[in-house]
């Protein structure tokens, strides 16, 4: 039968000095440990005599000195740097107006979204209910998009064939 010892506050020190020095918390360090699986040690257990998840006053003999010996060969965490919160981020640099567009998009312009608005004016369909009946190969919600400005970029066919629809619109 195993002998079970009073577990001492250096070795729960000891213990929670590793896992935090390594990163490593128990469940980890036991993965794939044959030995911690023979004799029956469990991430529980760990977190029982480090005193993280109640407290043991006793405990397998065995157990603590593999406890103590689990951390040894793992090497320290490393620290990465912090990123900047995105508060401070904006605080020093300049906020762009738009992302440059990729796969060959367009950039939505005033100029675009002025003409859009002129057409609607002029003939009084909105571009969202255009797009649907002349066949646009855009939704209409993309649409809506480019006005509130959330998109800013599309394909200059799909931008060309919404001028042309409205072309074909006779007030």
């Amino acid at each position: 039968m195993p002998e079970y010892i009073q577990i001492k506050q250096a070795v729960r020190d000891h213990i929670l000095s590793e896992i935090k020095r390594t990163g490593i918390g128990p469940q980890r360090i036991l993965k794939g440990h044959k030995e911690a699986r023979k004799l029956g040690l469990t991430s529980g257990i760990i977190y029982r005599i480090t005193g993280q998840n109640g407290k043991a006053d006793t405990a397998r003999e065995d157990h603590i000195r593999l406890a103590l010996e689990l951390w040894q060969d793992t090497p320290d965490k490393k620290i990465k740097e912090a990123k900047p919160k995105s508060s401070e981020f904006r605080k020093t640099e300049p906020i762009a107006i738009y992302k440059p567009p990729s796969y060959g998009y367009e950039p939505i312009t005033i100029e675009f979204l002025d003409m859009l608005k002129r057409e609607e004016l002029r003939t009084g369909v909105k571009a969202e209910d255009l797009v649907k009946e002349a066949g646009v190969d855009v939704k209409p919600h993309v649409v809506k998009a480019w006005k509130s400005g959330r998109t800013k970029s599309a394909d200059p066919e799909i931008i060309k064939g919404i001028i042309g629809a409205f072309k074909n619109i006779v007030a």
